[in-house]
């Protein structure tokens, strides 16, 4: 009976992570759990119409412990929500530097200061003076381009988590300023858009913290994989959701068919919206579902068994999303079907986020064992030359003296 190999952590070019062990990656698969739950209650929060609930920002009604009641308990509950994944995403930066401690100091002591300062600051002056101080705004951009300058100088595990850190601050900051400027349709959409980047960099960092088992080479995977493509497809979907979400354009199509037309010619954006969303849905969809068996099949030769099970699951998924969307507009957009709409989104994009991080590692491992070997076979005939040439010398006749 032949034995499996070892399980072994890798990460980014076949280095060993920073910050290894159970609690690391506790951390960062909470992270991730708790983000998908937090942009679901922020979903609910938009279908309840509860963005306003808190007329100011960070705190409500005065307080940072108003009565959880009535949209109240969704609006701030949410923002409470908001800030136990901030706190893992401190708890990520510590452990990712936990050898390096002077390595954290930049963005725990000096950018996320500046950005938290300054962007409170600003809430309070927005709502209780009218605008925004000038310097708050130039602490913000300070505190932005330090936790720039530190997500770029960290690598591996690090950079994923000094990212994270980065993203759920800018999280903050904008769902202060839906309420600061009553609920701007560019900023919602960003807002829900960072919060699907902030769900796949967490994703990727969990996916590269996790011990991967090689069970067969794997030099016979492909070397193209459509996982990178799917994601980008439907992290478009995703924003065109919003928008349609956030125009008031979700019922302006009731049928399937758009005011009998496939594409109306005379009709209002909103419609043209609608429609691109539902089209786009298929295209997206339908390569979501192809890269999730492809990389099922890559998945099951490298023994990843976590991303064989999440590719097999991802058609079912995608018809659960669509079906989803037309319960959306039959049911006339109830709280339920729109909020899980949003749900299942989530859970596509981190399912193709983890098996794009995990193809991406498996390749740069056995990247790494090919060169390794390459490096040896050449040593090795080196070697061989070397040993021939000096028994040649050994064994030659010596010349005839005159």
């Amino acid at each position: 009976m032949t034995r499996s190999p070892p399980e072994q952590v890798v990460t980014p070019g076949g280095e060993r992570p920073v910050a290894r062990g159970r609690i690391v990656r506790a951390l960062a698969f909470g992270a991730v759990a708790l983000t998908i739950l937090l942009i679901t209650v922020g979903g609910l929060v938009t279908n309840t119409d509860s963005g306003l609930a808190c007329p100011d920002w960070p705190t409500c009604f005065g307080t940072p412990f108003p009565k959880l009641v009535g949209g109240v308990l969704m609006e701030h509950g949410h923002r409470y929500l908001a800030t136990a994944v901030g706190f893992l995403c401190v708890l990520l930066v510590i452990a990712s530097h936990w050898k390096r401690p002077a390595s954290m100091l930049g963005s725990l002591a000096i950018s996320m200061p500046l950005i938290l300062i300054g962007g409170s600051w600003a809430g309070y002056a927005k709502h209780y003076e009218g605008a925004v101080p000038a310097l708050a705004a130039v602490l913000v951009l300070l505190g932005y381009i330090t936790g720039l300058f530190y997500v770029f100088r960290a690598r591996g595990a690090a950079r994923h988590a000094e990212a994270a850190l980065l993203l759920v601050i800018t999280q903050g900051l904008l769902g202060g300023a839906t309420v600061m400027y009553q609920l701007p349709v560019t900023i919602l959409i960003l807002h829900l858009a960072t919060s699907m980047l902030f769900l796949g960099v967490l994703t990727a960092l969990a996916a590269r913290l996790s011990p991967i088992r090689f069970a067969v080479p794997l030099e016979g995977t492909r070397k193209t994989s459509m996982l990178p493509l799917a994601l980008g497809l439907v992290y478009g979907q995703i924003l065109l959701g919003a928008s349609v979400r956030h125009t008031g354009a979700g019922l302006v199509c009731t049928g399937w068919l758009c005011r009998g037309a496939l594409w109306p010619l005379q009709a209002h954006p909103a419609v043209h919206l609608h429609e691109t969303h539902r089209y786009f849905a298929l295209v997206a969809g339908s390569l979501a579902a192809h890269a999730g068996l492809t990389g099922r099949k890559n998945a099951l030769r490298a023994g990843d068994r976590v991303s064989a099970a999440l590719g097999a699951g991802l058609p079912l998924l995608v018809l659960t999303q669509i079906s989803l969307g037309i319960a959306t507009i039959w049911t006339l957009k109830d709280i339920w079907a729109v909020t899980a709409h949003l749900f299942v989104a989530a859970l596509i994009l981190a399912s193709l986020t983890w098996m794009w991080a995990r193809d991406v590692q498996a390749r740069e491992l056995a990247e790494g064992k090919s060169l390794a070997e390459g490096k040896s076979q050449t040593i090795s005939a080196q070697r061989s030359q070397t040993i021939s040439d000096d028994r040649s010398q050994t064994i030659s006749p010596a010349p005839e003296r005159a």
